[in-house]
């Protein structure tokens, strides 16, 4: 069974975008942990995210490592943290010191509030990788932003049991090649399983 749960102001799910922060996507990502296992037909546990739904997966799964068998991370964006402390998001610049109200990212297409930047300050994914041990595969396409691929790269380098799987001539959300993306997670579901 899966179950597919859209964040905080993203996809279909309430509220908006620009509301959410990396600690509500973790609550909600807690949440649906919590629901999956009062279902009795439900066994392990295998917890996916892409992109700021990858760094949630990672948090949840450190949280939650008794219930979570296995983890799949797609273009995993954990060096959201660095680069708010750093002083950008996605080149976007925003002062750590003078958050703006608001920054405007990837083009105008989404919108991150002030709580977003501040929250991502704080936060330390790195803190969390040392506390999952089960498997973890990790894919990355080659053509999305050099920030993610390296992060991913590191990633697949600090969990104890990780797969890398890098897609040549990839985006971020696997445009071209999402056959490859698809068969890497099925391989890697029926080896855990």
């Amino acid at each position: 069974a899966v179950l597919r749960v859209e964040l905080y102001g993203h996809g279909g799910s309430d509220g908006e975008f620009r509301d959410h922060t990396l600690y509500s996507w973790n609550e909600d990502a807690l949440a649906a942990l919590n629901y999956v296992k009062t279902l009795d037909f439900v066994t392990d546990l295998i917890i996916c995210g892409h992109s700021q739904g990858g760094l949630t997966a990672m948090y949840a799964a450190a949280i939650r490592r008794e219930d979570v068998k296995a983890m799949v991370l797609l273009a995993p964006a954990w060096n959201i943290p660095d680069e708010v402390r750093a002083g950008t998001l996605y080149d976007v610049p925003c002062d750590p010191e003078r958050m703006p109200e608001e920054i405007s990212c990837w083009g105008g297409e989404f919108v991150m509030g002030r709580d977003y930047l501040r929250v991502a300050r704080m936060m330390h994914p790195e803190a969390a990788i040392p506390e999952f041990h089960g498997p973890v595969l990790i894919i990355q396409g080659t053509d999305d932003d050099p920030m993610i691929i390296e992060y991913a790269r590191r990633a697949a380098d600090m969990y104890d049991n990780a797969e890398y799987v890098e897609i040549e001539g990839d985006t971020h959300c696997y445009d071209y090649h999402p056959e490859i993306m698809t068969a890497a997670v099925e391989r890697f579901v029926r080896r855990v399983l």
